[in-house]
Formats: C-alpha cells, sequence, structure tokens
C-alpha cells in the first residue's frame, strides 16, 4: 500500500463550495490543453478529495451553458471572483504541503539512518520512495543533509538495486551527486559519475547539459569532473551543449574546450561555428575566445570549406594576440583542402 494512502485527505466544507465550484469548471474546460499536468492531477486528487454530492454538483454545473456577460457592467466583481479563487488555492496547497510533510520527514529520516548505519539504502525505502509523490521534495532537502559519502552510497544502492526509475535517478544526480561536484575533487566521485553516464546515459546527459548551460566562472571542478569520463560520452554531451545553445557567453569557453576533439562530428562544429559567428562581436579582443578558435579550426581541418564565410567573418573582427595564429591555421586547411583536391583531379 502506497504511503500516500495513509495520508489526510482534505474535505473542502460549504462556505467554499461556489469558489471551488468555479475553479474546478475551470480547470473541467482547460483539460485538454496541452499544457495540462495530469501526473500533477493525479497526485493533488490524493490529497483533496470530493464528496461524492460535490462530485454530481460539479458535472450539474460544467453541463450548464456558459453565462453572457454584459459588457456594460462593471468588472471589479468579475476581477474579485478571480482573487477570491487565487486565495483559495494557495491556502489549500499550503494543506496539500503540510500533509505530505510527514512523509517527507520518514522517507529523509530513514535514508540517513540506513546511510549511517547500513552503508546503502534497503530495497524497501528505495520501493517507497519510488511510489511516493514526494520524490523531488526529498532529494532536494538531501541535498544539505547527506555527506559525500553517504552520496556515494546512496548511487551504489540505486545501482545494485537495478533502480531505473527516471525521476529517482534524475533527481539524484541533479540534487545530490552534482552538488558535490562543485566542492572538490575525488577518484570516488569521479567513478560514481562514469558509471553513472555508463548506465543511465540520457539522464545524465540531461542532468550534466543543464549543469553547463547554467555554468558560471568559478567551474573548473565540475569541468575536472567532466574532463575526466570517456570520449564518446563527452561527445554526446558537447552535441546536446551545442544545440541547446542560445547565446554563447565567456563561461562557455572552457566547457567547450573540455568536450571537443577530434572524434566531434562535422554537424556539432558546424554549428558551433553559426554560434560562435553570432557572438563573436563580443569577443573582439578576447585573448582566451582567439586561442579556442585556433584550436576549433584546428578540428575542423579540410571541413573549412564547409563553414568557411562564418569563419572568415570571425577571424575578419577578431583583434587579439590570437588574431594571426588564427588566420594562419584557417589559411593552411584552405590549402591543405585545396592540394588534396588538386591531387584528386
Amino acid at each position: 500500500m502506497s504511503i500516500s494512502e495513509h495520508l489526510f485527505r482534505y474535505s473542502f466544507d460549504n462556505e467554499n463550495k461556489q469558489i471551488l465550484l468555479n475553479f474546478l469548471k475551470t480547470a473541467e474546460e482547460h483539460k485538454k490543453n496541452k499544457f495540462c499536468n495530469f501526473s500533477e492531477h493525479k497526485s493533488l486528487s490524493k490529497f483533496i478529495c470530493l464528496d461524492e454530492s460535490l462530485e454530481r454538483e460539479l458535472k450539474d454545473y460544467v453541463s450548464k451553458q456558459n453565462v453572457v456577460i454584459d459588457i456594460t457592467e462593471d468588472d471589479d466583481q468579475d476581477q474579485s471572483s478571480s482573487k477570491d479563487i487565487i486565495e483559495f488555492v494557495n491556502e489549500n496547497l499550503s494543506i496539500i504541503v503540510n500533509a505530505n510533510q510527514s512523509t517527507v520527514n520518514d522517507l529523509i529520516h530513514s535514508i540517513k539512518e540506513y546511510l549511517e548505519t547500513e552503508k546503502c539504502i534497503s530495497i524497501s525505502i528505495l520501493n517507497t520512495l519510488i511510489e511516493s509523490d514526494v520524490k523531488e521534495i526529498v532529494f532536494s532537502l538531501l541535498t544539505d543533509i547527506l555527506n559525500t559519502e553517504e552520496v556515494l552510497s546512496f548511487g551504489t544502492s540505486l545501482q545494485k538495486a537495478n533502480i531505473d526509475n527516471h525521476f529517482v535517478i534524475a533527481y539524484y544526480i541533479k540534487y545530490l551527486l552534482i552538488s558535490k561536484l562543485t566542492f572538490e575533487y575525488s577518484d570516488q566521485l569521479q567513478d560514481i559519475l562514469n558509471q553513472f553516464s555508463t548506465r543511465y546515459p540520457n539522464i545524465t546527459l540531461e542532468e550534466l547539459n543543464e549543469v553547463l548551460l547554467n555554468i558560471g566562472d568559478n567551474c573548473k571542478i565540475v569541468l575536472q569532473f567532466i574532463n575526466g569520463l570517456n570520449v564518446e560520452f563527452k561527445t554526446c554531451l558537447l552535441k546536446k551543449f551545442v544545440f541547446n545553445c542560445k547565446t554563447f557567453n565567456e563561461n562557455y569557453i572552457p566547457v567547450v574546450e573540455t568536450l571537443i576533439s577530434a572524434h566531434v562530428e562535422y554537424n556539432i562544429l558546424n554549428k558551433l561555428i553559426e554560434i560562435l559567428s553570432n557572438a563573436s562581436g563580443s569577443f573582439i579582443n578576447d585573448k582566451s575566445f582567439g586561442k579556442f578558435l585556433v584550436k576549433v579550426v584546428t578540428l575542423l581541418g579540410k571541413n573549412v570549406t564547409s563553414v568557411e564565410q562564418p569563419l572568415r567573418h570571425i577571424i575578419g573582427s577578431h583583434k587579439s594576440i590570437w588574431k594571426s595564429k588564427i588566420q594562419k591555421t584557417f589559411d593552411d586547411c584552405l590549402q591543405d583542402c585545396s592540394f588534396s583536391q588538386t591531387f584528386k583531379c
């Protein structure tokens, strides 16, 4: 039996019935909207249940024709009604949180106790976590509760138990593992990151990509961990990063330098050049950007002809001490390409 079945269920009183009916009618009318979250509805319905009489009333209420509004009427009443509904929902959301609190506390206490005493988490606790509706809350709170050794033991427990629940794995990586990657490098953390990148590659890619897209200037330790991943995974991560990067900034230079290699596919490099061309105006005198361009052009090699024009735009506007080196590398690549074509003829 799920823990949520034991939780307190809130019943609405008659005083709020009209507000509730207005709210539920609106929800009914928009339930086919693409943004409707049925998973959230399922979770909330466990704590906010309607009695049979109210359900019948709702069906009758929803089936009524929409009332024609007289545009000459003062809209203060409508605004007041909307405000009442918002206040009503906010008030009852706090009740849901309170109802969930005992579940959250129980799970956190059990997880912490098992990790402290057994160095692992039992299957029953893991299953309870999977079945719960408060997974993300639990993981987010565990961020400041578990130490590095306990985070490592948690990850080992998930793998030994063959847990493949998407949310549990994603939240573990997002809230626990990644939070430890920002403090100090360790071989143990590198090992668990490598294991998860192999066993749960897609989830790990998603979570690490979010980290890289939001990375700050103090990123050396995180990038050290990422550099320790295998080349194939880093290539996939670079692809996801490049195709999700909207605006290139200076913090992205060490990110791409860490991920890029001779194994990178041309379409990734092509997309990268497009992004760099759009951002080049912000890096005209930037030495790091110039040095970075030398590496990118070198990796392009004979493929520079396919991105010749955007590269000429970038090089033409660049003014750092690396400009001549970039230009020479670019010209050499073009010459090699021309020579190869002549040789073939």
